[in-house]
């Protein structure tokens, strides 16, 4: 026990350093957060068009990343202090850290992994380095390998729009990522010559004037970009995609697995519950939906209604209710023949009073190491169908089409496949090992 304890809190002490540091790192992002909000709802009360104007899908993102970004990096501060100078002994803290106390670190691991995989996707506006979608120039930036820099300079505008926009837009310009920005030009090799700009892209060259590029003191100004793990076939920064993709996995793999709690739940505890013929009826739909190959049953469904988000949750769901089903039908049958069940009914409580307050909560733990485990199917069965066409459209990311992509190049571009499949494997892995460790630790007929 003294062990865990010790091994629980060293991994807990690295998580937090860990989040700290990424905190103060980005902590220009979030004061630029907080003053974009402040301008925003001034913009509000001034003039109400203006901000409905400015207020888009993006900028609320980058908002909520950078909330989410700052709690984290307070909670891990005072963490941190809690437990090396014994500080902040509240009543909330101390109950916290008593609760954590108390996890096996197999548990606690797959918990920091999981809760890992959603402060990337919701810190994704911040994390990433440019767009998911952002290409340019891709005769230069196309199937760059990892940790590949490119040269690029800035074109200047020269109907000085720039001077036009208020202090909201060019805020907005300085902290988010743009799908589409013209005003870069990546190159090759460049070099200049008396007032003229000589640049190469791949095999062709180029001039234009000096006048034409932004200078910083009269020099021209050359920046470079890194791409950390190169890029795909149209110039993308993979790096950008792989954690964008990790949104539509979790945002799918959630649906998914909440369909399957709702319909195998309700089929599930109806027939444990009720018996009989019901039960007969119940079990033998379940029995006939296992008989069929899941993939089939999305290709039927795409071939049926097209291809959409919702379908795609919807058929992942359908394929795994059928376990959840089962399982809490036996954990019923189980519950129900327990003496306090047979009392309840003899006191004249109603059916759904003793299913959803007394079988419900009594039953639940297994059904929730199913659904965590269930989770992890579902990203590899998500990503699978992304590979072979079936899943979320481009450009849209997803690791699966992040694979795709690198297949045609799988002896070029090795990255592509390679750090889209240990993508996938850290998701799985994250959500397997919190599963079992649950089920280990919370299973009295395995501690």
């Amino acid at each position: 026990m003294e062990k865990s304890f010790r091994k629980n809190r060293i991994l807990l002490t690295v998580y937090f350093v860990l989040i700290l540091i990424f905190s103060i790192y980005n902590f220009d992002d979030v004061f630029n957060g907080f003053w974009l909000s402040a301008q925003l709802i001034w913009e509000m009360f001034m003039d109400w068009n203006s901000f409905e104007t400015e207020l888009d899908i993006p900028t609320l993102d980058f908002l909520f990343a950078s909330v989410v970004l700052m709690i984290f990096g307070l909670v891990s501060l005072i963490s941190l202090t809690h437990i090396w100078l014994r500080r902040f002994q509240f009543l909330l803290i101390l109950r916290f850290f008593g609760w954590l106390d108390k996890l096996s670190f197999q548990v606690l691991s797959g918990s920091v992994l999981v809760i890992t995989l959603i402060f990337a996707a919701i810190e994704s506006p911040i994390i990433s380095t440019q767009h998911p979608n952002y290409y340019k120039d891709i005769i230069v930036t196309k199937l760059l390998p990892p940790l590949s820099e490119a040269k690029y300079v800035i074109i200047e505008d020269q109907n000085s729009s720039s001077n036009e926009l208020t202090s909201i837009q060019k805020l907005k310009h300085k902290v988010l990522h743009l799908s589409q920005d013209d005003t870069k030009l990546f190159i090759n090799s460049f070099k200049i010559i008396d007032d003229n700009f000589i640049y190469q892209q791949g095999k062709r060259e180029y001039i234009e004037p000096l006048t034409h590029f932004e200078k910083v003191n009269g020099e021209m100004k050359i920046e470079t970009r890194t791409f950390y793990l190169g890029t795909d076939d149209f110039g993308r920064d993979v790096f950008s995609r792989l954690i964008y993709s990790s949104r539509m996995s979790l945002m799918i793999g959630l649906l998914s697995v909440l369909v399957s709690f709702l319909l195998g739940g309700f089929i599930g505890y109806s027939a444990g519950f009720f018996g009989g013929i019901l039960d007969t009826i119940l079990m033998r739909i379940v029995d006939f939906f296992f008989s069929v190959p899941i993939l089939f049953l999305i290709v039927f469904l795409i071939a049926l209604f097209g291809n959409s988000l919702l379908l795609l949750v919807l058929a992942l769901g359908l394929g795994g209710w059928m376990s959840i089903a089962r399982l809490a039908r036996a954990e019923t049958i189980s519950c129900k023949k327990k003496e306090f069940i047979e009392s309840l009914k003899i006191m004249g409580q109603t059916n759904f009073k003793i299913l959803t307050k007394h079988i419900l909560p009594n039953t639940i733990s297994p059904i929730i190491v199913a659904l965590v485990l269930q989770f992890g199917n579902v990203i590899m069965a998500e990503s699978a169908l992304s590979f072979l066409g079936l899943g979320i459209q481009p450009p849209t990311p997803t690791w699966g089409s992040i694979i795709k992509s690198g297949y045609d190049f799988i002896s070029s571009a090795w990255w592509l496949t390679t750090f889209g499949g240990l993508a996938i494997v850290f998701a799985v892995l994250s959500f397997n090992l919190l599963g079992e460790g649950i089920n280990k630790q919370f299973d009295p007929r395995k501690s």
